[in-house]
């Protein structure tokens, strides 16, 4: 009884609550690690890993949540050109030596003919290799990136950082396939070109096919048109591989393959061709049945 008695005491009940509070305590202080699954859409596959760390301070109740996604791609770029690029000099052809963020400047700062000599110098200069130039018309383009990105529709389907990273890929894209014969207009350009690429137009025969087709599930198209059997070769379609693979395995030369065919398959005349090669009309046909007896055998051994 007294054992009883003191199992059930406040001490002892006060006792087994704090150890039940250490150990879900403990439970709750590990780190949950949770990974989505592969997402694949339009051809791009990302993995992502989340890291949940489920740690209840003194005091607090919240959990604290840590991506280790990267960071997204403008900005990395944004970075990069702040703290490795705007401040260092560069030579920039016929415009002279400029840092990156004054020549940047520069661009964003005019209009018309002056922003065409600027951006039509450096995209010629990222033409013939050089990367800082590039580099500059590339942030130059980010702002139409930005708006492109949520603004076309082949898009949509990606998130917001994906979107982004498409449409610089797109503006860098732009200058490495930039005319140069254009001359002036060259922002504008650069900008259409970027929408060319994310979303290029159809041409008037795919809208014509869009139009007349009708998406039909591969079983039905199966029971409506058939099982695809493979049409048979024409007897000129047969002849040509016939020849082709003569010429492979060297059973002929190029010489017997052009005499074979000029007496078998042409207009002309016997006497004509004899005549072209120098040879007897006799001679001519002995040739052609020799080289035409030759492919035969190989064909019936099975060469």
């Amino acid at each position: 009884m007294d054992k009883l008695t003191e199992l059930f005491s406040a001490p002892a009940i006060h006792a087994r609550d704090r150890r039940n509070h250490a150990e879900q305590q403990q439970k709750s202080s590990r780190n949950l690690v949770a990974v989505t699954a592969s997402d694949t859409r339009r051809g791009t596959r990302r993995v992502r890993t989340v890291v949940w760390d489920h740690i209840r301070q003194p005091g607090s109740s919240h959990m604290s949540i840590t991506s280790t996604r990267p960071a997204p791609l403008m900005t990395r770029l944004n970075s990069e050109w702040t703290t490795q690029i705007a401040a260092k000099e560069y030579e920039f052809g016929s415009l002279g030596f400029h840092t990156a963020g004054a020549m940047l400047a520069q661009i964003r700062a005019v209009k018309g003919a002056r922003q065409d000599e600027l951006l039509y110098e450096l995209v010629t200069l990222a033409h013939q290799g050089d990367r800082n130039s590039e580099r500059v018309v590339l942030q130059s383009l980010f702002p139409a990136a930005q708006r492109m990105a949520h603004r076309v529709r082949s898009l949509e389907d990606f998130d917001r950082h994906d979107r982004v990273g498409y449409a610089i890929g797109a503006a860098w894209e732009s200058i490495r396939k930039y005319k140069l014969h254009l001359h002036a207009r060259v922002m504008a350009n650069l900008t259409m070109n970027m929408l060319g690429v994310l979303a290029p137009e159809k041409t008037a025969n795919d809208r014509f096919i869009a139009d007349k087709t009708a998406p039909v599930a591969t079983d039905i198209l199966e029971i409506e048109a058939g099982s695809w059997e493979e049409p048979m070769r024409t007897p000129e379609e047969q002849l040509a591989n016939l020849f082709t693979w003569a010429l492979d395995i060297k059973l002929v030369t190029t010489e017997e393959l052009a005499l074979l065919s000029r007496t078998a398959l042409s207009d002309e005349k016997h006497a004509d061709i004899a005549n072209d090669l120098g040879l007897s009309t006799a001679c001519l046909r002995k040739r052609a049945d020799r080289i035409r007896a030759r492919i035969a055998a190989a064909v019936k051994e099975g060469l």
